[in-house]
């Protein structure tokens, strides 16, 4: 099965609502400075919404909140505690994923500021299936290496690939680059062999059910927690699986 490009440019242009940057700025020299950014997104299974993210991207930001007085935790333009916010979190040892609660007006302020909608787990029901091998994967990132920060505030780019699954476990799954089929779906040129992508962890993975025809179903299969780029291209995914309707986590 084969789909489109025009299919697969509408998906991915479509795909581009749902990743939310994650920043927590901190006051140096009386400026606030963003060091990185990792990516998030709003899932609702069924029971309302909720924030998914990286575990280890939390986990960055509690090591910063302590060596830093003055941090400012932000979800998109929004101020976000975290640490108040937390409803699903094992580590990342364990499970690289982390779940937040969030308000019916932030949903609503992410729509308004930035466009960003919350993604429906799957129109089949919740949990979905694990990813299998030769499933099409898409996600769409903000990559740090795209940011632009100014004294005012900081800006972000997005990194999208539409690849199949090349290997798979019951704790993840993961899929490599193939440049030699790549094709430009957005017209800005593709990216150089090695790209960093660091920075989109935590963003939504969907797999592609029904490739054929115009309009392709999907549902969510994952969340991005790696991507390594100087050996090899790829990117490492835990099954969306562990996630719980309710926004809770089940162990691997």
């Amino acid at each position: 099965m084969k789909m489109t490009e025009e299919s697969g440019k509408r998906l991915i242009a479509s795909a581009y609502d749902y990743p939310i940057p994650v920043i927590w700025p901190t006051l140096q020299a009386r400026r606030w400075r963003t060091n990185s950014n990792a990516t998030a997104f709003m899932l609702d299974c069924g029971e309302g919404p909720f924030v998914v993210t990286a575990a280890h991207v939390y986990e960055s930001y509690q090591e910063c909140r302590v060596q830093c007085q003055h941090i400012c935790p932000q979800l998109g333009p929004l101020c976000f505690p975290m640490e108040d916010r937390v409803i699903g979190y094992h580590g990342r040892s364990i499970l690289d994923i982390v779940t937040f609660r969030i308000t019916s007006q932030e949903v609503h302020d992410l729509n308004v500021h930035m466009g960003r909608r919350v993604l429906q787990g799957s129109k089949m029901g919740w949990p979905p299936w694990k990813v299998k091998e030769d499933e099409q994967a898409l996600f769409v990132g903000i990559p740090g290496r795209q940011r632009i920060d100014t004294p005012e505030e900081s800006s972000f780019g997005r990194f999208a690939l539409l690849s199949p699954v090349s290997s798979t476990n019951e704790r993840h799954f993961g899929f490599g680059f193939d440049r030699s089929k790549w094709v430009d779906a957005i017209g800005k040129g593709l990216p150089p062999e090695r790209y960093d992508l660091g920075g989109i962890s935590g963003a939504p993975v969907i797999i592609i059910d029904e490739p054929e025809g115009d309009d392709p179903s999907w549902h969510l299969g994952g969340v991005a927690y790696e991507a390594m780029h100087e050996m090899a291209e790829i990117v490492y995914c835990h099954h969306a699986s562990f996630i719980n309707a309710d926004g809770t986590l089940n162990c691997p």
